[in-house]
């Protein structure tokens, strides 16, 4: 016995550093992997995450407000937003927006923060009715980015029947350069057949929607 311990001390005293080397190699390695684990667990809930705080259970398109949505039972909450009528925005874009992608949302300072997450930049001021948010899917597909301008035409009220009924017609209201102050994420840009939206906290005063 005395014999084995004889040796096992003269091997510590010729490979301690070796040894100490592989010690530190194996908790470096048990480090990364349990930091990979914990990033796991934190993208597989990121979603879920992001719905429980941005997201909804219903859509509901309607030409006029349903105030009685509210009290309904199975109700927790309603945001209400406004989608004014507008035509084919114009920007200084790495490509033109295309129509059939691009709608405007209107909403409360309130209720913006409550549906949509900001990603870059900062929210709009409620002093400055022409600032907005712009989706990430119109940062990707189009090259819009905090700073980009985008002249958009609005319909006017007079022509709202017009507009609900399917007719062809030339927007008469304002067109309104839209400046871009930050990109929002928001559940609807996730789904497919997404929209890639620009959302606007205050529009009413410039048209009726």
């Amino acid at each position: 016995m005395g014999a084995v311990w004889l040796v096992f001390g003269s091997e510590v005293r010729r490979r301690w550093r070796s040894w100490l080397i592989l010690v530190v190699l194996i908790a470096v390695v048990a480090g990364l992997v349990l930091a990979a684990a914990a990033a796991g667990r934190r993208t597989a809930t990121a979603f879920p995450r992001f719905v429980a705080a941005h997201g909804y259970d219903v859509y509901i398109y309607n030409n006029h407000p349903v105030p009685s949505l509210a009290r309904l039972p199975e109700v927790a909450s309603v945001v209400e937003i406004g989608v004014p009528g507008s035509a084919q925005p114009t920007c200084a874009c790495t490509h033109t927006i295309t129509l059939s992608d691009f709608y405007i949302n209107e909403l409360r300072p309130t209720a913006l923060d409550r549906v949509v997450k900001l990603v870059a930049g900062r929210m709009p001021s409620q002093s400055s009715p022409d600032e907005v948010l712009a989706s990430f899917n119109l940062q990707q597909d189009y090259g819009v980015h905090v700073g980009t301008v985008i002249r958009t035409p609005f319909y006017a009220a007079s022509q709202r029947q017009a507009l609900t009924s399917g007719a062809n017609v030339t927007p008469s209201g304002p067109t309104v350069a839209l400046h871009v102050v930050g990109i929002e994420a928001a559940e609807l840009s996730f789904r497919p057949g997404r929209h890639r939206n620009t959302t606007c906290s205050q529009l009413r005063h410039l048209h009726a929607s």
